[in-house]
């Protein structure tokens, strides 16, 4: 009789799935309510306004990009085109841009570098300091200064930072705020990923004009049951093992 290999068995913490479960029923509804053009709504869906007032005044007349400021990008930026796209200024990276790292449109944080900042404005519920970018302060110029970050603000959010650039886990007191692990290649927080990478890398570059068309992966075949598992490396996802495209 042939031995088998022992099977190494992951339990996943219940507030992993928890926060698990949110995160993709968020992710679901706002592929649900993206327009033809590929445009995501979730902040429309909230039924919360974006800062409208911020478009009043012309962009020329704002005060300078700063560290310890938000600022609500305008939409002439590619990276805005898609969605109102909120960055803190984090720190300076000379000899002429600024660390900044955007807030994603999900109120869930959904990986292990997005940190939950306890506002209730919508658009500023998560700082996604994983897609953090040295960004031109001519680029960040293009944009409305939205609010202030307070110092505990600025100082957690560096410290998530610094634990991602290091490699390790981030402080134990900020730990219960930041997303899941990702390990399963077909977790579809890859995709988020690999959006959310793009805004970010138009940012970084400068880019004005159209965005690229953003092709979306069709709703996988999750039961209520199932959704758990995209935290865990070793469950496969549908009949096939294979994503559905």
């Amino acid at each position: 009789m042939t031995k088998l290999p022992p099977v190494e068995v992951h339990e996943v913490p219940r507030k992993t799935r928890q926060t698990l479960r949110e995160w993709l029923r968020e992710w679901e509804l706002d592929r649900a309510l993206c327009g033809a053009d590929g445009d995501s709504v979730a902040a429309e869906a909230d039924n919360e306004p974006v800062a409208p007032e911020l478009r009043a005044a012309p962009v020329e007349e704002e005060p300078a990009p700063e560290v310890g400021q938000i600022r609500c990008l305008s939409p002439e930026l590619t990276a805005a085109r898609t969605r109102p796209l909120y960055v803190a200024c984090l720190a300076e990276a000379p000899p002429d841009r600024l660390l900044v790292a955007p807030y994603g449109h999900l109120a869930v944080p959904g990986l292990p570098g997005e940190l939950a900042t306890g506002r209730a404005s919508t658009p500023l519920r998560v700082l996604c300091l994983w897609n953090a970018r040295p960004v031109l302060a001519a680029v960040l110029r293009r944009s409305w200064l939205a609010d202030a970050l307070s110092e505990r603000e600025l100082e957690e959010a560096l410290a998530v930072y610094r634990a991602l650039r290091g490699g390790t886990p981030p402080p134990d007191d900020l730990a219960d705020r930041t997303g899941p692990p990702l390990s399963h290649p077909d977790d579809p927080r890859h995709a988020y990923a690999r959006e959310a990478e793009g805004l970010m890398t138009d940012l970084e570059e400068g880019r004005t004009g159209p965005p690229a068309a953003i092709e979306y992966p069709r709703r996988p075949a999750f039961t209520a049951e199932e959704l758990p598992k995209a935290a865990e490396p070793r469950e496969q996802y549908g009949e096939s093992g294979e994503p559905d495209r």
